[in-house]
C-alpha cells in the first residue's frame, strides 16, 4: 500500500468482509520491520554511509571511553569477505577503529590499530546468524593508572564478553586550535573493498540505526537501548518510558527489581524511563546517529519530499542539499547528533554520504497507520463491534492485540481512551451477557450451540492471555506484561467464570502459572497483589483450588 488512503480502504472493507479482515490481520503481523539501510556489496563491491569528519577529537580522553550501538540484520554472508560494520580513522591512521564479523567464524572482531602486538581481539561468545535483528553494543573504556583498557560486548541488551585491548591512539594535530579530522563510516567504503565491480561479493546486511558516543554507559542503560527496539531513532533525551511497549516495560521493571532490590527508584533504568534520560545521556556525547528515516535524496516520492523541505531551509542549507543530491548524485543521511536538519546541512559533521547505492527502506507498518487514521482504539474497536460471526470476532480481537503489542503509541491510546474497558464491554455483549446483571447468560448472538460457545470463549481467552504475557509454548516463562489489560480483561471480567470446564480449567490455572510456576512468579505475584479487585488473599485461595 502506497498511502493512508489504501489503509482506509482496507479497514473499511474489513468491517464486512472476512477475507479483508484476514488480510488486515496478516498485514499487521508482517509489516513491523523497522526502516533500514541495506549495504549490498553485490552491486559495486562496496557500500557505505561515510562521514568526512566527526567534528571533534576522537578517541575521547576526558570521559571514560566510547560506545558503539547498532541495530543490525545480516541478510547474507560472503565466505570470502569480512562483514564490515563500522570504522573510524584519521589520515595517518594513528587513530584506527574497525568493527566487523570475521568471514569464517562470524565472530565479532574489534581492531584498534594497524600496528602493535595485539591490534585486534575476537569475541567468541556468539556466532551471528542471518535473517534476524541483533542489537550490538560495544563499550570500550580507556585505561586507568591501575588497569588496562577493556572492551565489553553486549548482544540484545545482555553482557556477552569482556576483553583487554589497546585503546585507540590519539592522533597528532598539526593545528593547535583544531583537532585532527577523524573520518567514520558504517558499511564498507570503496577504499576498504577487497574487490570492485558487480557481483564480486554476495555480502548484504542492514542497519536500522547506528550510534557512536564519546562516553560509556552502565549495563542498565544498554538494556534500555535494546528494549526501545529498532524502530526508535531518537537521541534519548526524553522520558523513555513513553517509547516502550508493554513487553519492554515489564522486562526492564523485572531487571530493575532483580538487580537493585530496595534501591529500584535510584537506578539508571528508573531515571531513564520515568524521569529524563538526558540526565544519563548527554546529547553532546552523541557523535553519530544514523537513521534511514533521515536520508535525503533527489526523489520527492519516497519517505521525504525534498522539494517541500527546501522551502523550510536556510539558503545555505538548501544550496548544500541540492549540491550533494543533484550535482553529486548521492543521497545523504542527516546526522541525528545535530538534531536540526538545517544545522546538519551546514556543518561538515552534519551529514553522511551514501556511497555504493545502499538500499534505503522506510516501510510504514499497519499498526502505525491505524494510529494515524484514528488513534488505533476507535479504528479497531469498531471492527470488533461490526463482527457478526465467531470467526470475525476472533479475527478482530486478534487484530486489535496485534496493533497494540509492539506499538507504544497504540498502547498509550488504548489506555488514554479507556479502550480496554470498552473492549471488555464488547466481549460481554458478543458472548451474550447482559449489562447490569450478575453475569447471567442470555441468548448467544454469534453461535448456535453450547459447543460453539465454549470454543469461541476458549479462543478469546487464549488470545487475551497471550496478549498479556502468558507463554503457551513455555508456561514457566510467562510474565504479566500488561497489568492494566490483565486486570480489566481477566480479573474484572466475570464471563470466563461462567464458561464450560475447558474455559474454567485454563482461566484458573493461569493464576497458578503466573503466581507459582513461572520463573518470574515473584514479579507476577506482586503485580497480582496490586490489583484492587483481586487482593492477595484471593489469589492464595485460587491457588488452592
Amino acid at each position: 500500500m502506497s498511502s493512508l488512503d489504501d489503509a482506509v480502504a482496507l479497514y473499511r472493507r474489513a468491517h464486512d468482509s472476512p477475507e479483508a479482515l484476514k488480510s488486515l490481520l496478516s498485514t499487521l503481523k508482517s509489516s513491523k520491520e523497522p526502516p533500514s539501510i541495506q549495504f549490498d556489496l553485490s552491486r559495486h563491491g562496496f557500500c557505505s554511509v561515510e562521514f568526512a569528519t566527526l567534528g571533534r577529537s576522537f578517541p575521547p580522553t576526558t570521559t571514560a571511553g566510547y560506545t558503539l550501538s547498532a541495530w543490525v540484520r545480516f541478510d547474507e554472508f560472503d565466505l570470502n569477505t569480512h562483514t564490515t560494520i563500522f570504522g573510524a580513522f584519521d589520515a595517518s591512521q594513528t587513530c584506527f577503529i574497525l568493527a566487523y564479523l570475521e568471514k569464517d567464524t562470524r565472530n565479532f572482531i574489534l581492531q584498534t590499530s594497524i600496528r602493535g602486538s595485539r591490534p585486534s581481539v575476537r569475541f567468541k561468545c556468539a556466532k551471528f546468524e542471518p535473517h534476524r535483528w541483533y542489537h550490538i553494543c560495544l563499550i570500550h573504556k580507556r585505561p586507568k593508572p591501575t588497569s588496562s583498557s577493556k572492551a565489553s560486548l553486549f548482544i540484545d541488551g545482555e553482557f556477552a564478553e569482556q576483553l583487554r585491548i589497546e585503546y585507540p591512539s590519539v592522533p597528532y594535530s598539526h593545528h593547535p586550535n583544531r583537532p585532527p579530522r577523524i573520518q567514520a563510516f558504517f558499511g564498507t567504503p570503496q577504499d576498504l573493498a577487497m574487490r570492485l565491480g558487480k557481483d564480486v561479493s554476495t555480502s548484504r546486511w542492514s542497519l536500522a540505526n547506528g550510534l557512536l558516543f564519546d562516553d560509556t554507559f552502565s549495563d542498565d542503560m544498554v538494556a534500555v537501548f535494546y528494549n526501545l527496539g529498532p524502530r526508535y531513532y531518537g537521541n534519548f533525551q526524553d522520558c523513555l518510558g513513553s517509547f516502550q511497549t508493554y513487553k519492554a516495560s515489564a522486562t526492564l521493571n523485572l531487571r530493575n527489581e532483580h538487580l537493585h532490590p530496595g534501591k529500584e527508584e535510584s537506578s539508571d533504568i528508573v531515571t531513564a524511563i520515568r524521569r529524563r534520560a538526558s540526565v544519563l545521556v548527554r546529547e553532546s556525547s552523541i557523535l553519530i546517529n544514523v537513521s534511514p528515516v533521515a536520508v535525503l535524496d533527489d526523489d520527492d516520492n519516497n519517505n521525504v519530499n525534498e522539494s517541500q523541505l527546501i522551502k523550510c531551509l536556510s539558503k545555505q542549507a538548501a544550496r548544500s542539499l541540492q549540491q550533494v543530491t543533484k550535482a553529486g548524485g548521492n543521497a545523504v543521511a542527516i546526522n541525528g547528533a545535530t538534531p536540526a536538519i538545517n544545522d546538519g546541512l551546514t556543518q561538515p559533521q552534519g551529514v553522511g554520504i551514501l556511497t555504493g547505492d545502499p538500499i534505503v527502506e522506510v516501510p510504514r507498518s499497519l499498526d502505525d497507520a491505524s494510529w494515524c487514521l484514528g488513534g488505533c482504539a476507535p479504528v479497531h474497536l469498531s471492527l470488533i463491534q461490526a463482527a457478526d460471526t465467531a470467526e470475525t470476532l476472533k479475527l478482530a480481537v486478534e487484530a486489535l492485540y496485534e496493533a497494540i503489542r509492539d506499538n507504544w503509541r497504540n498502547s498509550e491510546a488504548m489506555e488514554r481512551e479507556n479502550g480496554y474497558g470498552i473492549l471488555a464491554a464488547q466481549l460481554r455483549e458478543k458472548l451474550g451477557y447482559q449489562f447490569g446483571t450478575s453475569a447471567i447468560p442470555t441468548k448467544i448472538p454469534l453461535v448456535t450451540s453450547n459447543a460453539e460457545q465454549c470454543s469461541l470463549t476458549l479462543e478469546l481467552l487464549k488470545l487475551t492471555l497471550s496478549f498479556v504475557g502468558y507463554d503457551f509454548d513455555r508456561p514457566n516463562h510467562s510474565i504479566i506484561t500488561n497489568p492494566l489489560a490483565y486486570r480489566i480483561l481477566l480479573v474484572d471480567m466475570d464471563v470466563w467464570r461462567f464458561g464450560e470446564k475447558p474455559v474454567l480449567d485454563l482461566y484458573y490455572s493461569q493464576f497458578r502459572t503466573f503466581a507459582t510456576e513461572s520463573n518470574y512468579r515473584r514479579f507476577n505475584a506482586r503485580r497480582l497483589g496490586r490489583m484492587r479487585k483481586l487482593p492477595l488473599k484471593s489469589i492464595r485461595h485460587i491457588l488452592r483450588i
